[in-house]
């Protein structure tokens, strides 16, 4: 009788990246958060404030342009942060963490909606974007919108030029129109002096 070798981890990602290609690796696990990608980080995870964290995105993500960030952050909140030259990750959370917006640079891999949730594809920035609302209750639910942002990624995000620059923002604890308010307020970071 033969006996079978256990699956170490280089298998089970091997299994998924094969499971990927056959569109099949979905189906494996439903995810009930976003999973965003990982950059490499020049800086281990940090928090700062939101106008260190804005400073910082601007001096160190250089590889992509616009870099673009929310200015109506609420007084008081923190950023927590993880970057590289290429994109950055970056979350505002309240002194309480119970509101949460996350900006990120970079391609997202966010959880469909929920049963009761909602999907549109409303024009935002000038381009066609995925708008997502996971549940309707509470109406304070996370909701994001997904678009590409006309300009340049970084060679190394591996996008395709006429997509743009990969944004995703979601926020947590927000009304719609508060929502809309922080995605309306995104404005372009200042970069390196030369």
């Amino acid at each position: 009788m033969r006996q079978l070798a256990r699956a170490g981890p280089g298998h089970a990602i091997a299994a998924t990246l094969i499971l990927s290609a056959c569109g099949v690796a979905q189906h494996i696990s439903p995810a009930t958060r976003t999973t965003p990608t990982a950059p490499t980080p020049t800086t281990m995870p940090r928090t700062l404030s939101v106008v260190e964290a804005a400073a910082l995105i601007g001096r160190t993500v250089t590889g992509s342009r616009p870099v673009l960030l929310p200015q109506a952050i609420p007084v008081g909140y923190t950023a927590h942060l993880i970057l590289s030259a290429d994109d950055f990750q970056v979350t505002y959370a309240s002194v309480d963490g119970s509101r949460r917006i996350f900006v990120e640079l970079g391609v997202a891999q966010p959880a469909p909606a929920q049963p009761d949730g909602t999907q549109s594809y409303p024009r935002f920035r000038g381009v066609m974007a995925l708008y997502q609302v996971d549940s309707q209750s509470p109406p304070t639910s996370r909701r994001f919108i997904d678009w590409g942002e006309p300009g340049t990624a970084s060679p190394n995000l591996q996008i395709k030029p006429e997509y743009g620059v990969p944004y995703f923002l979601s926020t947590e604890g927000f009304a719609d129109s508060e929502f809309w308010q922080i995605a309306n307020s995104l404005g372009p970071v200042a970069g390196p002096r030369s």
